[in-house]
Formats: structure tokens, sequence, C-alpha cells
């Protein structure tokens, strides 16, 4: 809040609902922002970015609560969608309703191996799989690296294991 106020600053936060068309390509949504300020994983800011024909969606730690809430609708036809899948795979993400709405073909999950909690939840796992996503889940590919060139995604995994399908 203290740059954003400077009268010199080009700082620009962006509040839930707002855009930014960063080049004729490449769309960037605050899809969500909503913040109880007590800390929840529902806090999480959701991002979404459309660069030609590819999506991304960025959906920080949120749970069902927040994904019920999550304002999807988009009028572009895109080739191939990328989810950043919720809360490193726990069971209380990644809902039917919200793999119904995005229709990803990619899914990340961002989980240590051996992680305490268990993550990724073998059942958000299964949920990717019934959609037909190709799932990539760090604990067991380590670093995914995700590059678009407007119309598809090229996924590149440390481990040279395959996604999981």
């Amino acid at each position: 809040v203290w740059l954003r106020n400077q009268p010199q600053s080009k700082v620009r936060l962006l509040e839930g609902g707002e855009s930014i068309l960063i080049d004729p390509d490449v769309l960037l949504e605050v899809k969500q922002a909503q913040f109880s300020g007590d800390g929840s994983n529902n806090d999480s800011v959701v991002l979404y970015l459309r660069f030609g024909q590819t999506e991304l969606w960025l959906t920080g730690d949120m749970e069902k609560e927040a994904e019920a809430t999550l304002k999807v609708g988009n009028d572009f036809s895109t080739t191939e969608t990328l989810l950043k899948v919720a809360h490193h795979g726990g069971a209380t993400s990644t809902s039917e309703r919200l793999l119904s709405r995005t229709s990803p073909e990619i899914a990340l999950i961002s989980a240590g191996r051996s992680n305490r909690y268990g993550h990724p939840s073998p059942e958000v796992v299964e949920r990717l799989k019934l959609v037909g996503c190709e799932v990539y889940v760090t604990a067991w590919q380590g670093a995914i690296a995700c590059k678009s060139n407007g119309q598809e995604w090229e996924i590149r995994t440390c481990r040279p294991s395959s996604s999981i399908k």
C-alpha cells in the first residue's frame, strides 16, 4: 500500500475481476482476491493468464469453498489449458466442479516428496486423470518447466519420468 501511494509510483494493485492486457495476445486476470484476513487457504489470489490459444490457471491454496465462488467464464477458444493445482493437491481442493469449469488438459502439482500431509491426495490425482489431464507432480518428477508458444504447452521435467495419465 505504501508504494502504491507514492506520487512517482507506477505500481497498480489489481483486485478481483480486474485484468491487464499485457500484449495483444496476453491477458492477465485476477479471478479471485477475497481476503477474510484470517490467513486461510481461501484467501489465495487466483490468476488466469491467456497467451494466444493457451491458458494458465494459478490457484494458490484455495479450497473447495473458494472454488465454488470462482468466476471462470471467458469467451476465448483455447487449445490447451494448464492448471496449477491448488493446495499442493490436497483433498480439500480441485473439485469436480472446478475441473469441469476450467477443462484443463495439463495439471501441475507442487508437493515435496514424502511430505507429512501426504500430498498430493490420491483422490485429487484420480479426479485429474478422470477428466483426461496429464498430471505432473514435483514430488515424483522434480522441477517442472512449462513453456507456451501461444498454441500449446511444452512441459519439461527434471527427472525423466512421464506424466501420469
